[in-house]
């Protein structure tokens, strides 16, 4: 995303004239109205007073894109001591940002119109200035942006000294996956014909790579069964319709399932299942018939990419101009980069962008190992290498 840098912002003291406090009112109605304390999680509490207006600083014309874009502006103006000791999550290391406060304002006094353009940045900041102004210390404040936002990607910019807070390290050295439960390939075999999503992640084969925070999020918590979740397939029919396969990998505990509303939980056997009770039963139906599970569907990009290699993969069917599927994989190698492999089921050759080729060719001066784009048959497979953060952010 190309950056803009404009003026250089002045920390002012606002004035606070009668005429001041009538358009201070004004711009309150307009954010209450548009319903900016709703929508990420924030409220008033009448903490707001004069001094978060823009009365009187010169914002760039970006900053006012959105009612939350404008609010996020103004108080990492007014604030940046505050917003320069929180990370960002949104991918923008490698643009040479050092903090949350570069999504904003560089350290020269140049704004920039990246966190103009970023959820990620925008919320950060709006939930930091509700916490801050409830009195939680700043290490508390990066404690829970970290554990809320680290599902979004890896830390993007911290200053030197800052510490990122992750969950306590679990010991995964003792479990290991079943034989036939090791990949997203495995899982669809599990599991009934229809699914339009999955996604499959060995956690025991990510432990201390930068995979592990990446996937984090998207596992079931220890406090689900009281004990880690070292493999989990999640996979949908709808939105509304969903199974999902969990592995512990030992045997030696008592699990309790968990059951109700509708949700039912088979815990007697490994993986155990969890879901919508209807695809829980039809899921203990299908078991050992691999010919009406959801592999079939999905097999010629699985077996393309070589699935079973990859500790985290993914497929969906993805209707565009010229495929019908999708698969993105994702492993951790040795000298700490991540391997990113994407495949389409081709329905139209012809269709295929040019710019997807295009891209192979720039990828060395993007900061890639490896990018490789190749069409065979009817899948196309890009496969690249890099750290996780260039990585995640090619949008291929």
């Amino acid at each position: 995303m190309a950056k803009k840098r404009t003026r250089k912002y002045t920390k002012k003291k606002q004035d606070k004239s009668p005429i001041n406090k009538q358009i201070i009112l004004i711009v309150v109605v307009v954010m209450l109205s548009a319903g900016i304390f709703v929508g990420l999680g924030g409220s008033n509490n009448g903490t707001d007073d004069d001094e978060s207006s823009t009365s009187s600083l010169d914002l760039p014309g970006f900053a006012y894109s959105t009612p939350l874009s404008l609010k996020a502006y103004e108080y990492t103006t007014l604030n940046p001591e505050i917003i320069d000791q929180v990370p960002c999550y949104c991918g923008c290391g490698g643009m040479g940002h050092m903090s949350l406060k570069n999504c904003y304002i560089w350290d020269d006094g140049e704004y920039d119109n990246h966190a103009s353009q970023c959820d990620i940045c925008v919320g950060e900041v709006i939930k930091v200035k509700k916490m801050y102004e409830d009195g939680l210390s700043l290490e508390e404040i990066r404690a829970k942006i970290d554990v809320e936002y680290r599902k979004y990607g890896p830390a993007g910019g911290y200053r030197e000294g800052s510490s990122i807070v992750t969950a306590p390290v679990v010991d995964l050295s003792g479990l290991s996956l079943t034989e036939d439960f090791n990949s997203l390939s495995d899982g669809l075999k599990m599991t009934p014909y229809g699914l339009n999503w999955a996604r499959f992640i060995n956690v025991k084969s990510i432990a201390g790579t930068s995979l592990e925070s990446y996937a984090s999020e998207m596992v079931q918590p220890t406090s689900f069964y009281g004990t880690p979740v070292i493999g989990m397939l999640s996979a949908d029919y709808s939105a509304t319709s969903w199974i999902e396969l969990h592995d512990i990998g030992r045997t030696d505990v008592t699990i309790q399932p968990r059951n109700g509303d509708g949700m039912l939980n088979i815990v007697t056997g490994r993986p155990f299942i969890y879901g919508h009770s209807g695809n829980v039963a039809r899921t203990i139906e299908l078991l050992g018939d691999v010919e009406q599970s959801s592999y079939p569907k999905y097999q010629s990009l699985l077996v393309a990419v070589d699935d079973e290699s990859y500790d985290i993969g993914s497929v969906t069917t993805e209707i565009s101009m010229f495929s019908d599927m999708k698969y993105t994989g994702l492993k951790a190698l040795d000298n700490g980069n991540i391997e990113k492999v994407v495949a389409y089921h081709v329905t139209d050759e012809v269709s295929i962008p040019r710019s997807i080729y295009d891209a192979q060719k720039t990828g060395a001066a993007r900061g890639f190992d490896t990018y490789e784009v190749t069409l065979d048959s009817d899948v196309l497979v890009i496969r690249l290498v890099a750290d996780l953060s260039t990585v995640l952010n090619e949008n291929v």
